[in-house]
């Protein structure tokens, strides 16, 4: 079912700039949107999966799965940012590999 769901986030992410330039947006601004939600779909796909698995955990009381998990993957973030983004110059890219980095940690 979440796979169906995501199809129609998948179309409004692909044509985000259009979308948000006929809504004013600077062309600029909403490319460098575009590119980060590009990059980023993956990260929105595992961030999907990740909050259905806390739930379920959740729903069985397990309540510190997740949030040691979270836990870890917050810790990590910055890590993941300075490498992608300072270090290796990816720029906005950068920032949407160290999201889906941080986003897997946080499902597995």
């Amino acid at each position: 079912m979440i796979m169906i769901s995501y199809l129609f986030v998948i179309l409004i992410l692909v044509f985000s700039d259009e979308i948000l330039q006929k809504f004013g947006q600077d062309p600029k601004v909403s490319g460098f949107t575009a590119q980060y939600l590009l990059y980023y779909m993956p990260g929105f796909f595992i961030y999907g999966l990740s909050d259905l698995n806390k739930k379920f955990l959740n729903s069985f009381r397990l309540n510190f799965i997740p949030m040691f998990a979270f836990t870890i993957s917050v810790f990590l973030h910055p890590l993941w940012s300075q490498y992608f983004v300072i270090e290796k110059d990816f720029k906005i890219i950068g920032i949407a590999i160290a999201g889906i980095i941080t986003n897997s940690i946080t499902f597995i």
